[in-house]
């Protein structure tokens, strides 16, 4: 075209803007008059060719101020709706303790890491809520509530449930398409200095809906790359960047610090191209090419939006166009295209920016204009269908790495079905060459002189009586007094007669201990002449087993066999199941016994054997049915001459040489006291000189038995007094027995606990006439095997055992028993409801089977240390029933894990059936601690699966399987045993009580592990102990009210528990905080973890202000006794929740720090709660009763929320409530109470593929790092 053929079209259209109302294009030559027509088609803004464009312009601003007023009124009736949905916190009450709540934050750094965890690792794995039966989903009140249709219907494939499709909404809608009730309250803006042209980039790309923290990280990516230059240049770079983790981009594409002419030349020129192509139509405001020459911006105007859509969209909606640096375009790459827009949900613009960037392909010709006609044609479209929320995360390129589970993805099942339990090996059915081997073995000289030996056992006499009564019966009783035979002889009779009868046969005996089961298959193998595992006779505990498949009789601990019984519900392939020491009433026993009634129903070849030790036949009998036979055997016992603590005084030559002087110069004060006051006696003294005489008829002199009267009244007599252990009493007494005759004879002293045996191992070891060993359940199998060893030429041996040497443990050269009458047993600690062992006095049927000790070989001496009262009035006659002395909690949740989801159906039909209301209690407990899922036939969690396999308490087994997963779990060991010792580490008087307190406030400092918990400020003291033990450079600084004897037993309590954890995969000698500044954080939520649902709330008054010299006013600090405490039952309600805001709090309980507690003084809770060890009401100095927490932990906001009760979330008032009976209760934007839930969701799972695999780690997992930096930094 000529520039005189530009000119006439110029006029033409300077003619068709003045007149086009008019036909004069009818005048016109044919190529301007097409050229008229093509402007008329064109024509979209009629207001510009108006007659009078004055008056146009007018209009159009009256309709621009409508639409502007319109905007106004709808955003004001939201605002309205929003503050009548506030006004019901205006109820009485409900606004000021909303005020006054504490509010759960989460920096947006943290939270966008947590959201990455959270999305990547739910979709990975397929996670989903399952719930949905019990709470439908009504999808149109949730789209009342502001969500989008599409996206409820979306989050419905991942959750079932109401609250699990809000929380799957709230972490995947992106923040600023939440409903305005959803979102977080708007902090004031803080005054800071920005780089005015980097606060313009990131309002640019926020303008885009990407994630105010993925735009931050990409502009600080960008200035790492690029420097601190051309702002332009990081702005397109960070574009770049946030495109390519929208697009799932291996990497961004900027390959260089500036961008090449030619690429900025090309995109001038095509802005140019798009005014003219929009020519008309305010080409300067729809194209916008900004100075820099990388970066564009076109005014986009979708076509057939509906008006909701329109109204949903605004009219802003820009194409942003950036050139990354070192692209070369169009010939080579695309730039970075964004859609952007201040009114459309952030959905639809990232929706939009992810289908243009990748439907629009290189093909070396510009196309902004192709993009911006395929949004204006196709958002319509977009809307009405949205892409999937999970497609709309913004990945993180650089952390693209599989984590350390990732590729146990999709073998946790079959992980699973290859895992094999101890004694479920499946065996061959070589019948005959088995009974070959048998009839060869019988010709064996050695076999034949050991079943000599068999033959002189009581046991044999009643071998054909057995025999028969097993094969014609389905469950036959045996009992016995101890050396009878029956732990060996019984099982090998059934072995022998089948092996003769070449019959198939596979027989479990249970023990109730590992060094029985051990003990016992070793000495079969020994009468059997075979070495063991590689014969018929092998065994199973945990950790350790030896069998193969000739094994036809395995000796196995009562727990290995409820695992078995698990993998094998109906035990086919085992013929025969002998249960011993049924007597002992342990749960697991009880719990095999009604497992083995069911099975006897499903599998009609199997045969029940039960032995017993003590006369309870009729009650085990009766269980199994009435006509359940019962064989007694007798006991092959030589006399034993019974020798009470008053017979034994009376044999000494003084009662100094057993009491020690102090006590006996007490009782002769009071003899003293008893003559000279002879007519004022007392009912307490009366009746302790009556016990007097009663000694002397028995031989005592009058010092004599006083001194056993002063000794029985702090040493027997009542159970408060079991837990007094006099040690120097039990060496008086194997001192005496080493005076007697016949150093052959060994002497067994029984003993409650390890610390006790230790101290009378260490009171006995300067006598060079004996050789003294120890026996208790934490010593190594070969430290145990040693008490079976002769002793040395001339010494007498001496075992100190606790009550494993009761039953089935057979030493063969004991002649002489020292009976304490105690018992370490486990019992529900009434106070802190945990299980912890106790020192009481054992039953008279296990003192008389401790007596039976001592006449296996030959006449024996049994020395009792305790009197004949004692024995009648302190010692019930048999022992209580497990099922009775342990929290039920336990119970049920060993019930859960052996299948019966139903717990309480299951444990009504054991022998001992314990209420039916304590087992609800109980099943709601599980449910708070997050052991099982909730509903009367709750199934076990993950957690609770470890749980239960964990040897230790309930609340207890929770903090180590936790510390096990965050690294912390080697001082966790510590701190259980602690809390499971039944006394504390600091130990005083009443006199120096507070002596005690200062020297457990020195490892509570400020700044150190034990600041702000009594746990860890007792971790910290039992590490210094245990560190300076052996140094002598403590300069005096050594602590004088630390109980050693705590010390000594709990770093035998941490190495059992070691042990246990080792088997079950959960020690990997890793550690991911231990080596940090922040393991006080941890190990406070682990302590919270183990302790919780004992949580009070923390009341603080309101704060007072004192006026200042020169005008103005400043706070006045609180002192710790403003402070109140309520403590909030979290369990009892779970049946009837109750909201937050109708909760009473005048219900909750009033408590108190107690004064021993390093937190007593303390009056600065950064967190309102605390958890604590355990309640107990005594009077104050007032003289009121008051109820007291003891052992104090402050936690974070996140252990509260990580590991307490199941939170229950209001996200309309944006409060969640830890635990049902809104007690307990902060304010948390809805969104980060979704990511806790989906965090505990996520740990469940890891603890599911850790069961099934245990050879994975957690350490550095992102999923545990994710927990971890909340709990670190609380969110800050």
């Amino acid at each position: 075209m000529t520039s005189l053929e530009a000119k006439h079209m110029a006029a033409t259209y300077a003619l068709y803007r003045m007149r086009s109302d008019t036909s004069l294009y009818l005048s016109l030559p044919l190529v301007h008059r097409k050229y008229w027509e093509l402007l008329r088609q064109n024509r979209e803004a009629p207001w510009m060719y108006n007659g009078d464009p004055f008056a146009a312009q007018a209009e159009r601003d009256r309709e621009k101020e409508g639409k502007r007023v319109e905007h106004a009124r709808r955003e004001e009736k939201k605002v309205r709706a929003e503050m009548g949905h506030r006004e019901e916190l205006l109820r009485p009450g409900s606004r000021r303790r909303w005020d006054e709540m504490a509010e759960v934050r989460m920096v947006e750094k943290h939270r966008m890491a947590v959201e990455d965890v959270v999305r990547r690792w739910t979709q990975q794995w397929d996670l989903q809520d399952d719930n949905g039966s019990k709470d439908p989903v009504n999808v149109d009140e949730l789209v009342d509530l502001g969500f989008h249709r599409m996206h409820v219907l979306e989050a419905l494939a991942y959750a079932g449930s109401r609250d699990g499709v809000v929380d799957w909404l709230c972490v995947h809608v992106p923040e600023d398409d939440l409903p305005r009730r959803f979102q977080r309250h708007r902090e004031a803006p803080r005054v800071v200095v920005l780089d005015d042209r980097a606060a313009g980039s990131a309002r640019r790309l926020r303008r885009c809906g990407f994630p105010m923290a993925a735009v931050d990280g990409a502009l600080a990516k960008a200035k790492d790359e690029l420097g601190l230059g051309d702002a332009a240049a990081i702005e397109a770079c960070a574009a770049d960047v946030l495109v390519s983790q929208l697009c799932r981009r291996d990497k961004p594409r900027c390959i260089g610090s500036v961008c090449p002419e030619a690429s900025e030349r090309a995109l001038a020129e095509e802005a140019e191209t798009l005014r003219a192509i929009f020519f008309g139509e305010e080409e300067d405001e729809r194209v916008i090419a900004f100075e820099s020459g990388s970066s564009l911006s076109v005014l986009v105007r979708p076509q057939g939006l509906s008006t909701a859509d329109s109204r949903l969209v605004g009219d802003d909606l820009r194409l942003e166009v950036w050139l990354p640096p070192g692209i070369v375009y169009p010939d080579e790459s695309l730039p970075a295209m964004a859609l952007s827009g201040s009114c459309a949900p952030a959905f639809v613009r990232l929706q939009a920016t992810m289908k243009i960037n990748s439907m629009v392909a290189a093909s070396g010709l510009p196309v902004v204009f192709d993009a911006v006609q395929m949004i204006e044609e196709q958002l319509a479209q977009w809307i009405a269908a949205p892409l999937p929320l999970v497609s709309l995360k913004m990945q993180d390129i650089d952390s693209r790495a599989a984590g350390p589970l990732e590729a146990a993805g999709t073998g946790v099942e079959s992980a699973r079905g290859s895992r094999q339990r101890h004694g479920s090996r499946a065996k061959s059915d070589d019948v005959a060459g088995l009974s070959a081997q048998f009839l060869k073995l019988q010709l064996d000289p050695a076999y034949q002189a050991m079943q000599e030996t068999r033959s002189n056992l009581p046991a044999h006499s009643l071998k054909d009586q057995i025999l028969r009564l097993v094969s014609s019966s389905r469950c036959v009783l045996v009992t016995g007094a101890t050396g009878c035979g029956k732990t060996t002889q019984v099982p090998q009779f059934i072995l022998d007669s089948a092996l003769q009868a070449k019959m198939p046969v596979n027989i479990v005996c249970t023990q109730p201990r590992r060094i029985s089961a051990i003990g016992v298959a070793a000495r079969v193998s020994e009468e059997r002449c075979e070495t063991m595992g590689s014969g018929v006779v092998g065994y199973a505990v945990r950790g350790d087993s030896r069998q193969s498949n000739r094994t036809r009789l395995l000796f196995c601990t009562t727990g290995v066999m409820l695992r078995m019984l698990v993998d094998r519900p109906d035990l086919q392939g085992v013929t025969h199941v002998v249960c011993d020491e049924v007597h002992e009433r342990s749960v697991d026993s009880d719990m095999l016994l009604a497992l083995l009634i069911g099975c006897l129903r499903k599998n009609p070849g199997l045969r029940v054997v039960l032995m017993s030790a003590t006369a309870q036949c009729d009650v085990f009998a009766e269980y199994f049915g009435r006509s359940t036979p019962v064989v007694d055997i007798p006991g092959r016992a030589f006399p034993v001459e019974d020798l009470f603590l008053e017979d034994f005084v009376s044999r000494l030559p003084a009662p100094d040489a057993a009491f020690g002087a102090a006590l006996v110069g007490r009782a002769r004060a009071r003899l003293q006291q008893q003559k000279e006051n002879e007519n004022e006696k007392d009912g307490e003294e009366e009746e302790w000189f009556a016990r007097v005489k009663r000694f002397e008829r028995r031989g005592c002199s009058r010092l004599q038995a006083a001194s056993v009267a002063q000794w029985d009244e702090r040493f027997g007599l009542r159970e408060s007094n079991a837990s007094n252990i006099d040690v120097s009493l039990a060496a008086a007494a194997v001192r005496y027995i080493d005076g007697l005759a016949n150093k052959q004879q060994a002497v067994l002293v029984f003993m409650p606990g390890v610390a006790e045996i230790h101290a009378l191992v260490d009171s006995l070891k300067g006598d060079p006439s004996l050789s003294v060993l120890s026996l208790h359940a934490g010593l190594a199998p070969s430290d145990q095997r040693r008490v079976f060893d002769r002793p040395p030429p001339g010494r007498r041996k001496v075992v100190v055992a606790t009550n494993i040497a009761e039953t089935s443990i057979t030493i063969d050269d004991i002649g002489f028993v020292v009976d304490s009458g105690r018992v370490r047993e486990a019992i529900r600690d009434p106070e802190s409801g945990i299980s912890r062992l106790a020192t009481r006095f054992c039953s008279q049927a296990a003192s008389t089977q401790r007596r039976g000790r001592a006449g296996r070989v030959s006449k024996g001496i049994c020395i009792r240390l305790f009197t004949r009262e004692t024995l009648h009035s302190a010692m019930s006659e048999f022992a209580t029933p497990e099922i009775l002395r342990m929290p039920l909690e336990q119970v049920c949740l060993q019930a859960k894990a052996l299948g019966y989801a139903n717990s309480a159906k299951f444990l009504c039909s054991m022998l001992t059936p314990p209420p039916g209301k304590a087992v609800e209690s109980a099943e709601r407990v599980l449910v708070a601690v997050g052991a099982c899922e909730e509903g009367p036939a709750g199934e076990l969690t993950p957690l609770g699966r470890f749980m239960a396999d964990v040897p230790a308490d309930l609340r207890l087994a929770k903090m180590l399987v936790y510390s096990a997963v965050f690294g912390v779990l080697d001082r966790a060991l510590v701190l259980a045993a602690l809390m499971a010792h039944d006394k504390p580490l600091f130990a005083a008087s009443f006199e120096n009580r507070e002596l005690a307190r200062e020297e457990r406030l020195r490892f509570a400092v400020p700044g150190s592990d034990g600041e702000k918990s009594d746990w860890l400020a007792d971790l910290r003291a039992y590490e210094y102990v245990t560190s300076s033990n052996n140094s002598k450079s403590s300069g005096g600084s050594s602590l004088q009210h630390v109980s050693r004897a705590v010390v000594r037993d709990i770093k035998g309590s941490v190495r059992m528990l070691r042990d246990s954890l080792k088997t079950l995969g959960l020690v990997d000698g890793s550690s991911s905080v231990e080596d940090g500044d922040s393991t006080g954080a941890v190990l406070r939520a682990m302590v919270f973890a183990g302790l919780s649902p004992n949580i009070a709330r923390v009341r603080v008054p309101a704060q007072k202000y004192r006026e200042v010299i020169g005008g103005g006013s400043v706070g006045i600090d609180h002192q710790a006794k403003e402070l109140m405490f309520f403590a909030v039952d979290s369990v009892a309600r779970q049946q009837d929740p109750v909201g937050w805001m109708d909760h009473d709090l005048k219900t909750d309980r009033r408590v108190f720090v107690h004064p021993q507690s390093t937190m007593f003084a303390h009056a600065k809770y950064p967190v309102p709660f605390v958890t604590y060890f355990s309640l107990t009401q005594s009077a104050s100095t007032s003289g009121k009763q008051r109820t007291y927490m003891r052992d104090v932990t402050v936690p974070g906001f996140y252990a509260l929320l990580m590991f307490g009760p199941p939170l229950v979330v209001d996200p309309e008032h944006k409060v969640v409530c830890i635990g049902p009976s809104g007690g307990l209760a902060v304010r948390a934007w809805p969104r980060v109470a979704a990511l806790v839930n989906h965090l505990r969701r996520l740990l469940d799972e890891l603890l599911r593929r850790k069961m099934a695999d245990p050879s994975l780690r957690f350490k550095a997992h992102p999923v545990v790092e994710a927990v971890l930096r909340l709990i670190k930094t609380d969110g800050q």
